[in-house]
Formats: C-alpha cells, sequence, structure tokens
C-alpha cells in the first residue's frame, strides 16, 4: 500500500461515520410508498381471508385455512403493519392521515347527483 492509501477496513468504517442518521426526503418519500403499498396488500389479503370465512349464501372465496391458521395469518398482518410504523417513526417520516370512511362514499354520491 502506498503512504496515502488506507486500509479497506478504515475506508467502510470513515464511510460509515460520515453516513447520515436518517434518510433524505426522496428516500423517505420511497420507504412511504414503498409501505402504503404493502398495507394495501395486507389489506387485500386481510379481505380475501375475511371475505373467506363469511357466512354469505354466494361467497367469493372458499376458505382454505383453518380457523387456527386464519388467526395467525392476521395475527402476522398485524406485526408487518406494526414494524412498518415504528420503521417509518425512527425514520421521522410523517403518516399520511386516513379520510373518514363514512364521508368517502356519501361525497361520492353527492357529486354523483349534482
Amino acid at each position: 500500500m502506498t503512504a496515502n492509501s488506507t486500509h479497506p477496513d478504515e475506508r467502510s468504517q470513515v464511510l460509515a461515520e460520515k453516513a447520515p442518521d436518517s434518510l433524505n426526503s426522496s428516500q423517505q418519500l420511497h420507504l412511504l410508498s414503498s409501505c402504503k403499498y404493502a398495507d394495501q396488500l395486507l389489506s387485500e389479503a386481510e379481505s380475501i381471508l375475511f371475505a373467506s370465512g363469511s357466512k354469505s349464501a354466494f361467497p367469493k372465496y372458499q376458505p382454505d385455512l383453518a380457523p387456527m391458521q386464519a388467526k395467525v395469518v392476521e395475527d402476522y398482518i398485524a406485526r408487518i403493519r406494526a414494524q412498518m410504523v415504528r420503521v417509518l417513526k425512527s425514520q421521522a417520516s410523517r403518516l399520511p392521515l386516513p379520510a373518514w370512511a363514512p364521508r368517502v362514499p356519501f361525497a361520492s354520491i353527492s357529486s354523483s347527483l349534482r
């Protein structure tokens, strides 16, 4: 090694010391978008899970999990969501506020009738 070069371990340590603790705004937006998409997929899976257990006369899905297995899946979905929220909060990301559920359909109906 020359006098000006550094050992690879020393370089990685220097780079690690210079790395910022939090994500920049673009990275935060990407993380938030990814988590929102993952949450959407989890909601779809959850919806199918609940629909398959429905007592509907014309079910869309046939249950393929035992009740205990469905409970385990539901618990895992809750854990994944809790972990996503922890990660977002640790990166100082603001979680988007949800819309008021009853207002959404009524607003659609109101605008359709105009």
